[in-house]
């Protein structure tokens, strides 16, 4: 589906825009119905055009324990196996769509509080899953006060992969030391760190390098790639690293080599590269690549416990988690707003605030963050799920009414 052109009253920009690499928004669908949805955006409107998507596999569960109120409780779920293969996740047992999933301990255990668990379970479940895909639509994308002139600068226009993808001026990553200091990147904040994430596009050929540049000037140890270099045959992301061990690529002054590949479960579908950094020669850095390979364009994945396994490595380091799809909103911007209301959940503060409204925040720093009704409501099941396992919400008719719901949309889409 191709992106709608931006309305603008300089028509050397829009000729730049015609000449940019991505014409069709790698988070968007093109599938199922169509709900239209027009975000105002200066003097123009930009015309959303949002669809379902699909889910991929489960994951198997290991045995994990956690202390809860003075107590050690065994963790241990039924085991579920996921396909690596984004274009075989159509061959999943359907089964496994409800089937639990099993969260590490996050933040600290002791902190968290029951009665804020019980009380956004409730909430949620009493909602429901039609209610919670209507709401989706209400939501401010964080484009309607947002400052853009970077952004449409035409300077800055052939750095941009999507040209409906907004970027807001205020919590940008500013490259130093370079006479063009713009990147599609966002600063994106936690409760307990002001720059927990970079949300950021897949690098483009000639973005590349800035994409290093800022792995180097913020001191980035992870980077989590949701998406393939090419997906339904189109290219969604430039490849900007090495994919295999022993590979190199240059870039200027800098060389990316792939020193490892490190060994994880295979159902968790992750491929995680170690790749060295270096400028004229000299070590300057190293940094771990998560790629999650399983989680196809166009769909959400099935339930599984990745996500979690992926965040729970990451969380060892205070530096900011650089996390991209193609767009780097949609998929992205799914991963961010389960951290938040995880992080949120554990200090009470989700007792103040709705899921709405925790991602209304988020879209404040990185606009339109979480981009299809279904990634919103898969956010919504995944919390679920992690309450339930870590017996913080007990399972209940009600909760099982909901995962029903959840599954029924689901085969609606697949």
């Amino acid at each position: 589906m191709d992106c709608k052109e931006l309305e603008t009253s300089n028509t050397g920009i829009k000729e730049q825009c015609d000449q940019l690499e991505g014409k069709t928004c790698s988070d968007k669908v093109s599938e199922h119905e169509v709900v239209p949805r027009k975000i105002p955006c200066l003097n123009s409107e930009i015309t959303e055009d949002i669809k379902s998507i699909v889910p991929e596999s489960p994951s198997n569960s290991p045995q994990l324990k956690c202390q809860t109120d003075g107590k050690v409780v065994d963790m241990t779920t039924k085991e579920a196996s996921i396909d690596g293969d984004e274009n075989n996740s159509s061959n999943s047992d359907d089964t496994s769509k409800s089937s639990p999933i099993i969260d590490a301990e996050h933040v600290k255990e002791s902190d968290r509080s029951s009665e804020a668990c019980e009380k956004l379970a409730k909430d949620i479940i009493d909602k429901g899953v039609d209610e919670i895909l209507a709401e989706f639509y209400t939501l401010n994308h964080g484009i309607e006060d947002a400052d853009l002139e970077l952004f449409f600068n035409f300077v800055n226009m052939s750095r941009n992969r999507y040209r409906d993808i907004i970027l807001k001026d205020t919590t940008r990553i500013i490259l130093e030391d370079e006479e063009n200091d713009y990147i599609h990147a966002n600063y994106v904040s936690t409760p307990s760190n002001s720059k927990r994430f970079i949300c950021c596009q897949a690098p483009l050929e000639q973005t590349t390098e800035h994409f290093w540049k800022m792995v180097l000037q913020e001191g980035s140890e992870y980077i989590f790639m949701l998406c393939h270099i090419v997906e339904d045959g189109l290219q969604k992301c430039h490849p900007y690293y090495p994919d295999e061990v022993g590979g190199k690529l240059v870039v200027n002054k800098l060389t990316i080599e792939n020193s490892e590949l490190e060994e994880h479960p295979a159902e968790h579908g992750l491929k995680v590269s170690v790749l060295k950094i270096y400028e004229d020669g000299v070590l300057k850095k190293t940094v771990k690549h998560w790629q999650y390979v399983s989680w196809p364009d166009r769909k959400v994945p099935l339930l599984s416990e990745t996500i979690f396994y992926a965040l729970d490595n990451m969380r060892v380091s205070d530096k900011p988690i650089i996390v991209h799809c193609s767009a780097g909103i949609g998929r992205t911007g799914t991963v961010v707003f389960l951290e938040n209301l995880l992080e949120k959940i554990n200090n009470g503060d989700i007792m103040k605030e709705t899921p709405a409204n925790v991602l209304e925040g988020i879209r404040k720093q990185r606009v339109m963050s979480v981009q299809t009704p279904m990634q919103y409501l898969y956010t919504h099941r995944l919390l679920l799920n992690h309450l339930l396992k870590e017996r913080k919400i007990r399972e209940t008719p009600e909760l099982q009414r909901f995962f029903r719901e959840y599954d029924e949309e689901y085969d609606k889409h697949h």
